[in-house]
């Protein structure tokens, strides 16, 4: 007879994980910058340039993707150790996370 141990996520890697996905959202947010910059920028009188597109976009593209980056930074770190009757919720999560971005 085996007995199963059930393994909780360990809290070390549930934090690097919550900190890779912040680390991925700031890459996120650059990657957007340089795009905005580089196709959306016009010089005004004073030489300094001025990004032509919604704020409204914007804030949505950057703000709404936060949560996403979070939870997929969390499951990627603890996906390994994260005993079965829990991976599904996780994932279900990070599902209802992209799908409340995309609504």
């Amino acid at each position: 007879m085996t007995t199963e141990i059930e393994r909780k996520p360990d809290r070390i890697a549930g934090v690097l994980g919550a900190l890779f996905g912040v680390f991925l959202y700031y890459l996120w947010v650059a990657v957007l910058m340089a795009i905005l910059f580089a196709f959306f920028a016009e010089p005004n009188a004073m030489g300094a340039f001025i990004v032509e597109f919604p704020q409204m976009v914007q804030i949505w593209l950057n703000t709404g993707m936060l949560p996403l980056f979070i939870i997929l930074g969390y499951h990627l770190f603890t996906r390994d150790t994260m005993p079965e009757a829990e991976l599904l919720p996780g994932r279900a999560g990070l599902a209802a996370s992209a799908s409340g971005f995309l609504l």
